[in-house]
């Protein structure tokens, strides 16, 4: 990826085009909007969002393929994600030795917008006492 392409996206308009494009996907207006000052104002806040799609290119799929979570894992999906496709989610469960998926209504914005749930589905996801397992 370019490397100021993205925060070019993010500015233009004022941040308003960036707005509209986060509440297309499901996210509240007020929470795209400090996101979107998060990104202008703070180079910090640049980081996160944006490096993770800077890396796709660098995904080396045969140095990937050796490894496995050995860590229980929880996969919440949304089956209204504008973002991640349920094949994504298929693919994910062969790299994860205990994959618990929970599919819930609602959109790619999941803690944002039902942070409750998020919370309730973790408790139960820790009390279910799974260890790792080497």
């Amino acid at each position: 990826m370019i490397p100021f392409f993205p925060e070019m996206l993010v500015t233009i308009m004022n941040g308003k085009f960036a707005v509209k494009l986060l509440e297309a996907m499901g996210l509240n207006r007020i929470i795209g909007q400090r996101y979107v000052r998060n990104i202008v104002e703070n180079r910090g806040g640049r980081c996160g969002p944006f490096n993770w799609y800077r890396a796709l290119p660098f995904n080396l799929p045969e140095a990937l393929s050796k490894v496995i979570v050995v860590a229980p894992t929880l996969h919440i999906w949304s089956i209204d994600d504008a973002a991640v496709d349920f094949s994504g989610i298929r693919e994910s469960q062969q790299w994860v030795r205990s994959y618990d998926l929970e599919i819930i209504e609602g959109s790619h914005w999941i803690p944002e917008r039902d942070p409750d749930l998020v919370v309730q589905l973790i408790r139960r996801h820790l009390e279910s006492g799974e260890q790792i397992d080497n």
